[in-house]
Protein backbone atom coordinates (compact mmCIF):
# COMPACT_ATOMS: atom_id res chain seq x y z
CA UNK A 1 0.00 0.00 0.00
CA UNK A 2 1.42 3.21 -0.72
CA UNK A 3 0.74 6.43 1.59
CA UNK A 4 1.32 10.06 0.71
CA UNK A 5 2.90 12.59 2.79
CA UNK A 6 0.88 15.08 4.39
CA UNK A 7 1.74 18.39 2.68
CA UNK A 8 4.12 20.82 4.98
CA UNK A 9 1.77 23.69 4.46
CA UNK A 10 -1.15 21.92 5.98
CA UNK A 11 0.48 20.61 8.81
CA UNK A 12 1.19 23.98 9.45
CA UNK A 13 -2.00 25.42 9.23
CA UNK A 14 -3.34 22.44 11.31
CA UNK A 15 -0.34 23.48 14.17
CA UNK A 16 -1.82 27.12 13.81
CA UNK A 17 -5.21 25.74 14.32
CA UNK A 18 -4.57 23.97 17.15
CA UNK A 19 -2.69 26.81 19.15
CA UNK A 20 -5.67 29.09 18.45
CA UNK A 21 -7.77 26.65 20.19
CA UNK A 22 -5.83 25.48 23.24
CA UNK A 23 -5.18 30.03 23.71
CA UNK A 24 -8.72 30.52 23.40
CA UNK A 25 -9.23 27.43 26.32
CA UNK A 26 -6.55 29.42 28.50
CA UNK A 27 -8.35 32.63 27.87
CA UNK A 28 -11.85 31.42 28.37
CA UNK A 29 -10.67 29.59 31.58
CA UNK A 30 -8.37 32.62 33.29
CA UNK A 31 -11.51 35.13 32.17
CA UNK A 32 -14.12 33.25 33.07
CA UNK A 33 -17.39 34.36 35.46
CA UNK A 34 -16.82 31.51 37.67
CA UNK A 35 -13.04 31.85 38.28
CA UNK A 36 -13.79 35.31 38.56
CA UNK A 37 -16.64 35.13 41.12
CA UNK A 38 -14.49 32.80 43.44
CA UNK A 39 -11.71 35.96 43.45
CA UNK A 40 -14.15 38.25 44.44
CA UNK A 41 -15.39 36.58 47.54
CA UNK A 42 -12.48 34.51 48.49
CA UNK A 43 -11.79 36.12 52.02
CA UNK A 44 -8.01 36.87 54.24
CA UNK A 45 -9.40 36.25 57.35
CA UNK A 46 -7.66 38.34 59.86
CA UNK A 47 -5.47 36.91 62.57
CA UNK A 48 -7.08 37.72 65.84
CA UNK A 49 -10.45 38.64 67.08
CA UNK A 50 -11.64 41.87 67.78
CA UNK A 51 -14.15 43.15 70.25
CA UNK A 52 -14.19 46.40 69.01
CA UNK A 53 -13.43 49.82 70.88
CA UNK A 54 -14.94 53.29 70.55
CA UNK A 55 -13.55 56.52 69.36
CA UNK A 56 -15.11 59.87 68.96
CA UNK A 57 -18.70 58.15 69.63
CA UNK A 58 -18.03 55.62 66.71
CA UNK A 59 -17.49 51.76 67.52
CA UNK A 60 -14.93 50.05 65.36
CA UNK A 61 -14.00 46.37 65.11
CA UNK A 62 -11.08 45.40 62.88
CA UNK A 63 -11.82 41.72 62.63
CA UNK A 64 -15.40 42.51 60.85
CA UNK A 65 -14.14 45.77 59.11
CA UNK A 66 -17.11 47.82 59.99
CA UNK A 67 -17.97 50.62 62.32
CA UNK A 68 -21.05 52.75 63.35
CA UNK A 69 -21.67 55.75 64.44
CA UNK A 70 -23.21 56.26 68.22
CA UNK A 71 -26.31 58.47 68.67
CA UNK A 72 -26.33 60.98 71.58
CA UNK A 73 -28.87 60.24 74.46
CA UNK A 74 -27.99 56.37 74.40
CA UNK A 75 -26.55 53.99 76.21
CA UNK A 76 -23.61 51.39 74.70
CA UNK A 77 -22.27 48.63 76.00
CA UNK A 78 -19.07 46.49 74.62
CA UNK A 79 -16.66 44.06 75.77
CA UNK A 80 -12.97 45.45 76.21
CA UNK A 81 -12.44 43.53 79.35
CA UNK A 82 -12.36 39.80 81.22
CA UNK A 83 -13.87 39.58 84.06
CA UNK A 84 -11.49 37.70 86.31
CA UNK A 85 -12.07 36.33 89.72
CA UNK A 86 -8.88 36.63 92.01
CA UNK A 87 -10.47 34.61 95.49
CA UNK A 88 -14.16 33.85 96.27
CA UNK A 89 -15.30 37.46 97.16
CA UNK A 90 -13.12 39.59 94.59
CA UNK A 91 -13.04 40.20 90.91
CA UNK A 92 -11.12 42.45 88.62
CA UNK A 93 -10.81 43.13 85.25
CA UNK A 94 -7.71 43.14 82.85
CA UNK A 95 -7.62 43.85 79.33
CA UNK A 96 -8.42 41.18 76.82
CA UNK A 97 -5.48 39.68 75.37
CA UNK A 98 -5.16 38.87 71.89
CA UNK A 99 -8.09 36.45 71.11
CA UNK A 100 -7.89 33.65 67.41
CA UNK A 101 -11.00 33.62 65.45
CA UNK A 102 -11.26 29.35 66.63
CA UNK A 103 -11.37 30.58 70.23
CA UNK A 104 -14.32 32.31 70.12
CA UNK A 105 -18.29 30.78 69.76
CA UNK A 106 -21.03 33.75 70.50
CA UNK A 107 -20.43 36.75 71.58
CA UNK A 108 -22.21 40.32 71.76
CA UNK A 109 -20.21 42.83 70.09
CA UNK A 110 -22.49 45.88 70.63
CA UNK A 111 -25.30 46.62 72.64
CA UNK A 112 -27.33 50.21 72.15
CA UNK A 113 -30.59 51.52 74.14
CA UNK A 114 -31.60 54.47 75.33
CA UNK A 115 -30.10 56.07 78.33
CA UNK A 116 -32.11 55.81 81.84
CA UNK A 117 -31.32 57.33 84.71
CA UNK A 118 -31.11 54.19 87.11
CA UNK A 119 -30.87 55.47 90.51
CA UNK A 120 -32.84 57.42 92.83
CA UNK A 121 -29.78 59.94 93.80
CA UNK A 122 -29.34 60.84 89.96
CA UNK A 123 -33.29 61.19 89.63
CA UNK A 124 -33.19 63.69 92.79
CA UNK A 125 -30.65 65.73 91.54
CA UNK A 126 -32.46 66.22 87.80
CA UNK A 127 -35.29 67.14 89.36
CA UNK A 128 -35.17 68.85 92.60
CA UNK A 129 -37.55 71.05 92.35
CA UNK A 130 -38.70 71.44 95.85
CA UNK A 131 -42.09 73.13 95.60
CA UNK A 132 -42.99 71.60 92.66
CA UNK A 133 -45.83 69.54 92.90
CA UNK A 134 -45.23 67.05 89.72
CA UNK A 135 -41.91 65.59 91.77
CA UNK A 136 -43.80 62.86 93.26
CA UNK A 137 -46.06 62.15 89.95
CA UNK A 138 -42.31 62.02 88.37
CA UNK A 139 -40.90 59.66 90.66
CA UNK A 140 -44.00 57.15 90.38
CA UNK A 141 -43.27 57.09 87.04
CA UNK A 142 -39.81 56.77 87.27
CA UNK A 143 -40.08 53.87 89.60
CA UNK A 144 -42.59 51.93 86.83
CA UNK A 145 -40.42 52.90 83.73
CA UNK A 146 -37.52 51.33 86.29
CA UNK A 147 -39.28 48.07 86.84
CA UNK A 148 -40.91 47.51 83.40
CA UNK A 149 -36.82 48.06 81.99
CA UNK A 150 -36.21 45.89 84.73
CA UNK A 151 -38.62 43.46 83.49
CA UNK A 152 -38.39 43.69 80.05
CA UNK A 153 -35.48 45.65 78.82
CA UNK A 154 -35.26 48.92 76.90
CA UNK A 155 -38.07 49.79 74.85
CA UNK A 156 -35.80 49.61 72.09
CA UNK A 157 -32.48 48.17 71.28
CA UNK A 158 -29.80 47.70 68.57
CA UNK A 159 -27.64 44.45 69.30
CA UNK A 160 -25.16 43.36 66.81
CA UNK A 161 -23.51 39.85 67.74
CA UNK A 162 -22.11 37.27 66.20
CA UNK A 163 -21.69 33.05 66.02
CA UNK A 164 -18.77 31.08 64.96
CA UNK A 165 -19.32 28.70 62.43
CA UNK A 166 -17.76 25.23 62.63
CA UNK A 167 -19.87 22.27 61.43
CA UNK A 168 -22.47 23.59 59.81
CA UNK A 169 -23.72 26.50 56.92
CA UNK A 170 -24.92 29.83 57.37
CA UNK A 171 -28.45 28.88 56.70
CA UNK A 172 -28.15 25.58 59.05
CA UNK A 173 -27.45 28.26 61.60
CA UNK A 174 -30.42 30.09 61.51
CA UNK A 175 -32.84 28.01 60.45
CA UNK A 176 -32.46 26.07 64.45
CA UNK A 177 -35.03 27.68 66.87
CA UNK A 178 -33.00 28.91 69.39
CA UNK A 179 -31.07 31.26 66.96
CA UNK A 180 -33.98 33.14 66.11
CA UNK A 181 -35.51 34.86 68.59
CA UNK A 182 -39.21 34.16 67.87
CA UNK A 183 -40.93 31.58 65.74
CA UNK A 184 -43.25 34.21 64.44
CA UNK A 185 -41.00 35.42 61.47
CA UNK A 186 -41.74 35.79 58.28
CA UNK A 187 -39.96 35.17 54.84
CA UNK A 188 -36.44 36.43 54.35
CA UNK A 189 -35.52 39.22 52.03
CA UNK A 190 -32.12 40.01 51.14
CA UNK A 191 -31.29 43.51 51.55
CA UNK A 192 -27.93 45.41 51.50
CA UNK A 193 -26.18 47.33 54.05
CA UNK A 194 -23.14 49.26 52.47
CA UNK A 195 -22.95 46.65 50.15
CA UNK A 196 -23.09 43.77 52.10
CA UNK A 197 -25.72 41.23 51.57
CA UNK A 198 -28.07 40.12 54.42
CA UNK A 199 -31.00 37.81 54.89
CA UNK A 200 -33.65 40.58 56.57
CA UNK A 201 -36.14 38.89 58.95
CA UNK A 202 -39.60 40.32 60.78
CA UNK A 203 -41.16 38.77 63.34
CA UNK A 204 -42.33 39.56 67.38
CA UNK A 205 -41.34 38.64 71.00
CA UNK A 206 -44.26 38.72 73.21
CA UNK A 207 -42.81 38.74 76.61
CA UNK A 208 -45.12 38.43 80.07
CA UNK A 209 -44.93 39.41 83.87
CA UNK A 210 -47.20 38.65 85.96
CA UNK A 211 -47.50 41.76 87.62
CA UNK A 212 -46.85 44.19 84.42
CA UNK A 213 -48.88 41.76 82.25
CA UNK A 214 -47.77 41.11 78.60
CA UNK A 215 -45.68 43.15 76.43
CA UNK A 216 -45.34 42.24 72.98
CA UNK A 217 -41.56 43.98 70.75
CA UNK A 218 -41.61 43.99 66.56
CA UNK A 219 -37.91 42.38 65.82
CA UNK A 220 -35.84 42.98 62.61
CA UNK A 221 -33.08 40.95 62.20
CA UNK A 222 -30.18 41.57 59.41
CA UNK A 223 -27.70 38.04 59.35
CA UNK A 224 -24.46 37.65 56.87
CA UNK A 225 -21.79 35.33 56.74
CA UNK A 226 -18.10 37.09 57.45
CA UNK A 227 -15.04 35.51 57.91
CA UNK A 228 -16.83 32.16 58.87
CA UNK A 229 -18.97 33.81 61.42
CA UNK A 230 -22.48 34.97 61.26
CA UNK A 231 -23.22 38.03 62.12
CA UNK A 232 -26.40 39.65 63.50
CA UNK A 233 -28.14 42.92 63.73
CA UNK A 234 -31.14 42.45 65.64
CA UNK A 235 -33.17 45.65 65.84
CA UNK A 236 -36.13 45.48 68.78
CA UNK A 237 -38.59 48.19 69.07
CA UNK A 238 -42.31 49.06 69.71
CA UNK A 239 -43.42 51.93 68.01
CA UNK A 240 -42.67 53.32 64.04
CA UNK A 241 -40.92 56.56 65.55
CA UNK A 242 -38.43 53.94 67.47
CA UNK A 243 -38.00 52.01 64.05
CA UNK A 244 -36.74 54.90 62.22
CA UNK A 245 -34.55 55.83 64.89
CA UNK A 246 -33.43 52.05 64.63
CA UNK A 247 -32.72 51.96 60.94
CA UNK A 248 -31.14 55.53 60.70
CA UNK A 249 -28.51 53.71 63.24
CA UNK A 250 -28.12 50.66 61.00
CA UNK A 251 -27.52 53.30 57.89
CA UNK A 252 -24.25 54.19 59.76
CA UNK A 253 -22.77 51.26 59.66
CA UNK A 254 -19.64 51.17 57.46
CA UNK A 255 -18.08 48.17 56.06
CA UNK A 256 -14.76 48.48 54.79
CA UNK A 257 -14.83 44.92 52.90
CA UNK A 258 -17.35 44.12 50.77
CA UNK A 259 -16.25 40.48 50.40
CA UNK A 260 -19.66 38.84 52.17
CA UNK A 261 -20.96 35.75 51.07
CA UNK A 262 -23.61 36.02 48.69
CA UNK A 263 -26.76 34.79 50.39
Amino acid sequence: MISKETDPSVKIILSGLLLFVLGALVYWFLNSPVVKKQEVVEEIIPEFFDYGVVYDSIYCNSFFEFKIQLFKGHEIYYQTYNLVQKSLIKYDTVPLPPTLPTEVDTEVLLHIEPEFVDNVQDFLKKNSFSKDSSLIPNFNAYLKEKSKRELFGADYQLRISCHRLANESLLQHIAKYENLHHPNYGTAKTTLIDGISFREYHGIEQQQNFIMGMRTKNIITYVTELYGFVLFVDLFYETEEQKCLLLDMVDQLDFATKAATTI
